[in-house]
């Protein structure tokens, strides 16, 4: 194999690699619109990744993304300065 030639897995993630994928989530974030905070899954990455894995498998088998996963919700929150002169204080 040519030295620069990646080594990059193709199979379905495993539980361990959930776990690291959790623990690398950034705290104190808003959920998403699943409502799902995610400190619940900080505080325990190994249920969470065991719940997840056979969901992921079927996902990456199946090799279609379910359509809830692609949507998102975006919320504009004004600035301080900016929700002042919106209300007419200073």
């Amino acid at each position: 194999m040519p030295p620069d030639t990646l080594k990059i897995p193709s199979d379905a993630p495993t539980v361990k690699e959930i776990k690291t994928a959790i623990k690398h989530l950034k705290s104190n974030k808003t959920s998403g619109l699943d409502n799902l905070p995610i400190e619940m899954f900080k505080s325990h990455p190994h249920t969470v990744g065991t719940i997840l894995e056979p969901l992921l498998k079927r996902v990456w088998a199946s090799g279609q993304i379910p359509s809830e996963w692609k949507q998102g919700l975006i919320i504009k929150l004004p600035k301080k300065r900016e929700l002042s002169a919106a209300t007419g204080g200073e």
